[in-house]
This record gives structure tokens, sequence and C-alpha cells, in this order.
């Protein structure tokens, strides 16, 4: 009987951080799921120096449609918002302050994936 009630008392104390523990484990394991879902490739980059200006054509191959949200060119960031759609392929033109070879070019999605390449 002694034990019986030690057991009842500990796991009814355990339960708030039981249900805690597995909770946040559901949580991250969809989120990280998402995120393996998606895979974003860098297929090219074009820098126009003169200009300043950099086309990245950037690939879906992921089993989701993607929005990225961040471009980065060398340590220089710009806020994005555009869609790409399952297998589609998008490309994407950003200014950027005295380009120099060789290229380093970041891009992040909504939910935090990323991708990097450098190009030379």
């Amino acid at each position: 009987m002694i034990v019986i009630s030690l057991f009842v008392v500990i796991y009814v104390t355990s339960l708030p951080a039981l249900e805690n523990f597995l909770g946040n484990a559901v949580y991250t394991t969809q989120k990280e799921a998402k995120v393996v879902q998606e895979d974003l490739v860098i297929e090219e980059v074009a820098v126009n120096a003169a200009s300043g200006s950099v086309q990245i054509w950037v690939a879906n191959v992921g089993l989701v449609p993607v929005t990225i949200t961040e471009v980065y060119v060398n340590g220089q960031g710009t806020p994005l918002n555009v869609n790409v759609g399952l297998s589609a392929t998008v490309m994407i033109s950003v200014s950027v302050k005295s380009p120099t070879p060789p290229y380093y070019v970041v891009v992040i999605t909504s939910d935090g994936y990323s991708t990097s390449v450098t190009w030379s």
C-alpha cells in the first residue's frame, strides 16, 4: 500500500513536467519535419559589377512551396518576399555595393532554412 501511495504521489507531481517535455518534442519534430521538406538550390549567379546588380537563380527541389525572405551577397542583406512553387525556379535581382569576387550568396526562407554558395 505504501508503494502504491508513493507511486501516485510521484506520478501526480511529475505529470506537468512530462506533458511539457512531450509537447515541446512534438512541436520541435513538426517544425523540423517542415524544414527537412524544404530544399533550395542556387543554380546560377550573374553579377554586373558596374551597376552593382546581382541576379540569382534559385530552384525549389524540395517537397513544399517556400517563401524566400532574405538574400545575402558578401554579407549585405536584402529583405524579400518571393514565393517559389514546387519544382519552380525564380530569378532574384538584388543591388549590392561594390561587389567583388568571390561572391558568397546565402538564401533564407521564412521557416529559417538556408542554402549558400560561393561563386567566382
